[in-house]
């Protein structure tokens, strides 16, 4: 028994270790382009995670945002149980009107007059 019957097929030749070490390592190699690929494109990977970041921080801003719209109106209905003349400014803004005053409304801004009630009925008078 030499070299020849080793080289021959002999299951104790160096072949089949050669044979068996290129197909695990190209199963590992698989495996691990899987494993990294679910790494970046997986449901937790690395792509997700930054999508999810960047939503959160556009959240936060817009809680933000809500936040401090929150408190302007809190001060401003603050003002309003305080200052009667908060209460008149706010009206004056919105062009209503007191009984008994006239409104003058000069152009045309017809929008502005459909959204009034107020000042159309003191107008028919």
């Amino acid at each position: 028994m030499g070299r020849q019957d080793e080289e021959d097929g002999n299951p104790g030749g160096r072949r089949a270790p050669v044979r068996r070490g290129r197909w695990l390592a190209a199963a590992l190699f698989l495996l691990s382009s899987f494993g990294v690929a679910s790494l970046f494109s997986g449901p937790g990977g690395f792509v997700r995670i930054r999508n999810l970041e960047a939503e959160l921080a556009e959240v936060n801003d817009h809680n933000f945002d809500l936040v401090q719209s929150a408190h302007r109106l809190q001060s401003q209905i603050d003002r309003l149980h305080v200052d009667e003349g908060e209460i008149e400014r706010l009206a004056r803004r919105h062009r209503l009107v007191r009984d008994g005053e006239t409104l003058y409304q000069f152009g045309d801004d017809t929008r502005r007059r459909e959204r009034t009630p107020v000042a159309a009925k003191s107008r028919d008078r």
